[in-house]
């Protein structure tokens, strides 16, 4: 929340708070750690071969618990420094993912805490220990691996045995052999990363539970002299390279153990190219460069990995779907091999096939060949399976893929879909009589399925049972345990869209919501107990529905957003389309407890409320307080009961105001009872609603008596519209009726249509009128829950004052100074102290101490700032200062809040020229500078970016901008070739003069150029709503110019002549 508030306040706040959040993640991490930024990355991965990690976040109680161990961890290397007789040096760092949000994204951090071990600047595993003993031994077993671990075979004898000492299935035994020349030494050592990252990405699989995964394959190096000879013995021409020694598709291998494997028999596998020497399969230099070539067309940011890194990911990839056959035969023991996560896995092709048995044989055996083939036109693009009747599980998948017996062969494929946990069953449409998949009529279909599925000409379907598992294996053990595996959430709405969330909120009077991510574990442990308590609910028709919704998934990533979910799971509940967070504890008994206690109290509230009849005559109305206000004082202890007053016109009590009161004298009941704000959650223990007609006669009454001020009646009368008042009655005095919100300059809410809104915006204005009033008109900066509050009301102003105030400084001292001035400006100020000591405030308002005190007046919604002279004078008591600055803040106040407008002088802020970028195509400018090139050179188009030097989206857009830019510039002259100039500004260091900070951050804005002796202004732009996308901007642009931009002209022209690589790029 403290992230979405400084995007809402002056830009000062923002940036002390977020530099309190950097000090208070770092204060915990001792000298030996590193730490990691954006800026010192590449530095921190040289500071030793092996760089152990800790991606934290200030927020997360893990990371503080682990911190103690991290500490450890480095002191334990730090003394080590020098010594590498236990193997490669070791470093230990920490990155704050808060403060450095661009790491954050570049490494896709979703857990906290994350620790990641980087091998010469390459990613080679991700750790799950969490003490310094258990982070140790998981380092030193990689430092042992990379010392010893790695084999060197010298001749062909010591390939077979490598091969041989993999611990796996005969068939499936795997080695892994580099062949290097002593001029491959970058080759090398990717080549040990990799070996690494294959050893750390099979424990992290063991860590993430399911079947145990493979073991790594058996790696070996030859860099030596007799390299040529196991090169002429693998059949390998070209150095350097890397081969893949299999036992399935060596001659040598027993034939049954072919054909257990895979399905095939070794004339196929011969026939299909699949039989060489060792089993061998290389990856030569020219093959590759050309994978790695493929991984960097995949990036969108080019520089986001080094040619290392690339070159491991490639070989990584290659190694993992090399290991493997083509097409694997469905089984048991097979299961934990089929799932392992290589290149493909998302998808499965399974042939479904008869058992192969007797005249059945030579049928199967071309089905299967046929699968092959396609798999090895298609290498990791899926994975392809066969399955036989009478094999393992058979009878449960089939039933499972709804695969009838009699229509064999068949083919389904399955999709995993990463981001909502869920699979989907792709085919043919089904047979209209069997409900069955329907069967292939020769094996060349079997191409013409795959090749339909991947050009999604196939019917998707869920599985049965609904909730069947992400993969076919797991799918298969529902089918046999559905009753051990299952959570039934049928009676969870599962919402898709911010549109079925809305339809939610307003066909469910009350409900129990949860933002969920797929991949949390805290949510998958909430799963079955939140199923189990929206059971109950439901069959016990106490008007509660639950609900969750994929805060993680693109469509509801905003509504997430809004809703302020930070964390997993996060819960709500919803009542009349109002939301507010759960509070509550999250086991079964704690959940119903809650809900239920929520469906009671909204009764009573009805219930009471309803007590409160529409008094329609002017005799009535007084009458109908006083009875409200004896039946409060019967109870004892006597509450203060807060009354709410709607005044309805005459033609409209009996139509749909009238309900509308009703309704929101509900939810604002409600809202008060379930309010974080203290405050405000005391005053709605005792809420009551009278309605009264606006008529003349009724409103001179509620004058007469003093309720209501008289300006009321002219409001009611000319907008035709309802008012509501707000009064408290006290056992004190009920004679006049005056008795309003003692701290209130008045009671009334001269809101006009505030019945013809929703009633949540109505709501939403009584509570925030109520807060506003509620305010302390006086709060101290920094970490305290008043100011907290106030960086939410964007709508009040801040009245800041800076001086020395002592430790013991008592706020009550300046309130009642102060509160007059708040009152008589209708609470739409308070005023903020601020001691000298907080220096990133005073730096952001360019003040010193010598200045003190000092003040300014913050507009925060624009976040403008206004110089208030406090007249001089340093000395005296804290008494006698607050006397001569009322006297002064009252001046201002009255020039602030004008009706012709704000007539304090604005302040604006700007960084030094010096720190204006103006040699290269995209020029940072500074505050001072944003005149001269917005307002001054209005014939140029102009194209400004603001931006956040801190924030993600700003960095994702920086390389768009920097490449368009350098099309449309003259290196030689340092100026636009064409019409066009491109420029952007620190929206955090910079407050130019006759300007509003846009909303956020990255904003663009296009002013386009003017024609001779015409003027610009600061709000003749046009704002760009699209994302960093090249191709977008660039049509954006060429929409509004003025003149044909550079780039565009390019096209046209000579791309060659002008841009350079640029233009070729673009």
């Amino acid at each position: 929340s403290g992230q979405r508030r400084a995007m809402r306040v002056l830009a000062a706040a923002a940036a002390v708070l977020c530099a309190v959040g950097v000090v208070s993640a770092e204060e915990d991490l001792g000298s030996a750690v590193v730490r990691g930024t954006e800026d010192n990355w590449d530095e921190v991965l040289e500071t030793s071969p092996l760089v152990m990690v800790g991606f934290f976040a200030p927020w997360c109680g893990h990371c503080k618990k682990i911190k103690p161990h991290w500490n450890q961890l480095a002191e334990h290397y730090a003394a080590q420094a020098g010594d590498t007789s236990g193997g490669e040096a070791v470093s230990v760092a920490a990155v704050d993912v808060v403060a450095e949000p661009a790491l954050y994204w570049k490494f896709d951090i979703t857990a906290y805490p994350t620790i990641k071990l980087f091998r010469k600047g390459v990613p080679v595993g991700d750790c799950y220990a969490r003490t310094k003993d258990d982070l140790v031994a998981w380092i030193e077993e990689r430092r042992a691996f990379l010392a010893s671990k790695i084999h060197r075979p010298a001749t062909p004898e010591d390939l077979l045995a490598l091969r041989n000492q993999d611990k796996t299935l005969p068939a499936l035994k795997n080695a892994v052999v580099g062949l290097f020349r002593p001029q491959d030494s970058l080759q090398l050592e990717a080549f040990r990363s990799l070996a690494l990252g294959a050893l750390s990405s099979s424990a992290a699989g063991a860590a993430g539970g399911g079947p145990p995964p493979p073991s790594p394959p058996v790696f070996g190096i030859a860099a030596e002299e007799g390299v040529a000879s196991l090169a002429s013995a693998l059949g390998v021409t070209s150095l350097p390279a890397i081969v893949s020694l299999r036992a399935f598709a060596d001659p040598t291998t027993d034939e049954t153990l072919h054909a257990g494997l895979t399905g095939l028999s070794r004339a196929t596998m011969d026939k299909l190219g699949l039989i060489q020497d060792f089993g061998a399969v290389a990856l030569e230099a020219e093959a590759l460069d050309r994978l790695v070539q493929a991984v960097e067309d995949g990036e969108e940011d080019k520089d986001s990995k080094s040619a290392v890194s690339r070159l491991v990911e490639a070989a990584g990839a290659w190694v993992a779907r090399e290991r493997y056959p083509p097409v694997l035969r469905w089984s048991a023991k097979h299961k934990p091999f089929v799932f392992t996560r290589r290149p493909g896995f998302e998808n499965h092709i399974l042939l479904l096939l008869p058992s192969g048995e007797g005249d059945q044989a030579a049928t199967v055996a071309a089905y299967e060949e046929a699968l092959a083939a396609v798999a090895l036109e298609r290498p990791g693009e899926a994975l392809f399976l066969s399955l036989r009747q009478g094999d393992d599980e058979a009878t449960g998948l089939f039933s499972v893929f709804g695969a009838d017996p009699r229509s064999l062969p068949s083919a389904v494929a399955v999709v995993s879909h990463a981001t909502d946990n869920t699979v989907s069953f792709n085919s043919y449409p089904l047979d209209a009589s069997t409900g069955s998949l329907p069967p292939l009529d020769a094996p060349e279909q079997v191409a013409t399925f795959v090749q339909d599925f991947f050009d999604g000409k196939l019917s998707s379907r869920s599985p049965t049972p609904p909730s069947a598992s992400r993969a076919p294996a797991e799918a298969a053990n529902k089918a046999e345990a559905p009753a051990a595996e299952e959570v039934d959430e049928s009676d969870v709405h599962v919402l898709r869209s911010e549109k079925a969330f809305d339809a939610f909120l307003e066909k469910h009077p009350l409900g129990l919501i949860e933002a969920y991510a797929p991949w949390c574990g805290h949510c998958k442990k909430l799963k079955p107990v939140y199923a189990k308590v929206a059971t109950e609910l439901a069959t016990s028709q106490q008007g509660v529905a639950v609900a969750k919704f994929d805060a993680t998934a693109e469509p509801l990533k905003e509504l997430a957003t809004k809703l302020g979910v930070e964390g997993f799971p996060t819960l709500f509940v919803a009542h009349r389309g109002a939301v507010f967070n759960y509070e509550g504890q999250r086991t079964y008994d704690g959940l119903l407890g809650s809900m239920r206690s929520f469906a009671g109290k909204i009764q009573a509230i009805q219930s009471t409320l309803s007590l409160d009849a529409i008094a329609s005559s002017s005799a009535d109305v007084v009458s109908k307080m006083r009875d409200v206000r004896e039946a409060s004082l019967g109870q004892q202890p006597a509450p203060r009961t807060l009354l709410m007053l709607t005044l309805v016109p005459p033609a409209r009590l009996g139509d749909s105001q009238a309900v509308a009161a009703e309704e929101l004298a509900g939810l604002v009941a409600f809202s008060l009872k379930f309010s974080d704000d203290d405050t405000l959650s005391a005053m709605g223990q005792e809420l009551r609603h009278v309605v009264a007609s606006a008529d003349d006669s009724t409103l001179a009454a509620l004058i007469d008596a003093g309720v209501i001020p008289s300006g009321v009646p002219t409001s009611v009368q000319e907008s035709g519209e309802s008012v509501v008042a707000l009064l408290t009655l006290s056992s004190e005095s009920m004679e006049t009726g005056a008795d309003f919100l003692r701290s209130l300059p008045s009671a009334i809410i001269s809101m006009p249509g505030i019945l013809a809104a929703s009633p949540q915006v109505g709501a939403g204005r009584v509570l925030g009128f109520l807060q506003d009033n509620l305010r302390s008109p006086v709060v101290v900066y920094g970490e305290n829950a008043a100011f907290e509050a106030l960086l939410e009301a964007t709508h009040v102003k801040q009245l800041l004052l800076f001086d020395h105030f002592s430790e013991d400084f008592d706020v009550r001292e300046l309130t009642h100074v102060f509160e007059p001035l708040v009152a008589k400006f209708q609470r739409r100020v308070c005023v903020v102290v601020i001691d000298a000591r907080h220096s990133q405030a005073m730096d952001f308002f360019n003040l010193d101490e010598a200045q003190l005190p000092a003040s300014r007046f913050v507009d925060v919604a624009s976040s403008k700032s206004y110089l208030v002279d406090l007249g001089g004078g340093v000395g005296g008591t804290l008494q006698e200062k607050s006397k001569r600055w009322a006297v002064a803040v009252a001046k201002a106040l009255e020039l602030a809040f004008d009706p012709e407008g704000n007539r304090l002088a604005a302040v604006g802020r700007s960084e030094p020229r010096e720190a204006a970028r103006m040699t290269t195509p995209l020029k940072k400018i500074v505050g001072d500078m944003w005149a001269e090139y917005v307002l001054e050179r209005p014939s140029f188009d102009l194209l400004i970016e603001y931006f956040d030097p801190g924030c993600p989206h700003c960095k994702k857009m920086q390389p768009v901008l920097d490449t368009l830019a350098a099309v449309a510039f003259d290196e030689g002259k340092l100026a636009p070739r064409g019409n066009l100039i491109m420029v952007q500004l620190d929206a955090t260091e910079n407050d130019p003069d006759d300007w509003e900070m846009p909303s956020g951050v990255p904003t663009i804005h296009f002013y386009p150029g003017v024609a001779a002796g015409k003027s610009r202004t600061k709000d003749d732009f046009i704002h760009y709503t699209g994302g960093p996308d090249r191709k977008e901007l660039v049509r954006f642009v060429e929409e509004h110019a003025i003149s044909t931009p550079v780039w565009t002209a390019e096209k046209k022209t000579q791309a060659s002549a002008v841009g350079g690589s640029h233009a070729a790029e673009l």
